[in-house]
């Protein structure tokens, strides 16, 4: 999973070309990974702004997984944009 959730600039030659072989043999893959990207991305820098657009892209995503993923986000939502926009912390260190 985390070869299709890490950014390409941050993989090393042999994983990149990996997952374009993937994207080759299942080019909806590489749909499902920016998309997870994107998730990712907007948690690590907090953009709070990008929740909304995200989760109307994953529940209209053909993925099954990703749309109850963003149903479950939206039935908390006052807290994951908490989580995104909040100064407290969990410890959690990027």
């Amino acid at each position: 999973m985390w070869l299709l959730l890490r950014p390409p600039e941050h993989l090393k030659e042999s994983d990149a070309a990996y997952r374009q072989a993937l994207f080759h043999l299942c080019p909806s893959l590489k749909e499902l990974s920016a998309l997870g990207q994107a998730f990712v991305r907007l948690v690590h820098e907090r953009q709070a702004k990008e929740l909304l657009p995200w989760l109307e892209r994953a529940k209209t995503s053909p993925y099954e997984e990703v749309q109850r993923f963003a149903l479950g986000l939206v039935s908390e939502l006052t807290a994951v944009q908490a989580a995104l926009t909040e100064a407290w912390s969990n410890d959690y260190v990027a």
